[in-house]
């Protein structure tokens, strides 16, 4: 089994992978457990190498970009102070931080700290 503890109901069978080991020990099962993973770890880390490797790339490019741009325009407007609030205050609080690792309810919770930095961040944006 894969995780590392005994054999329940629905466990997975590694056993149909190594082998018959009701004669082996459980050092022996845990090392044939850690070469599968390895195997495993092994395959998955190469397959980006292994398809950039096969791509030719010496031809002309298979699509064109360009044919597939589109024409619009992102401009970010100024906010006030108002709408600020009115935004975090209605962010949806506890769910997990994104890649600023800032989570809503941090911002929601310390609105009255943050929105002077918060408002000159996003209006020099």
């Amino acid at each position: 089994e894969l995780s590392g503890r005994m054999n329940k109901k629905n466990s997975f069978p590694i056993t149909q992978f190594t082998g018959d080991n009701t004669t082996n020990s459980d050092s022996d099962v845990k090392q044939q457990c850690r070469q599968v993973a390895e195997e495993f770890n092994n395959y998955y880390s190469k397959v980006g190498y292994n398809l950039a490797r096969a791509i030719d790339s010496s031809g002309p490019p298979v699509v064109d970009d360009n044919d597939y741009t589109v024409n619009t325009e992102f401009t970010i407007h100024t906010i006030t102070e108002t709408e600020l609030h009115r935004y975090v205050t209605g962010m949806r609080g506890g769910s997990a931080p994104g890649y600023d690792c800032i989570s809503a309810s941090l911002l929601i919770d310390n609105y009255q700290f943050l929105y002077i930095p918060l408002l000159h961040i996003i209006n020099l944006s």
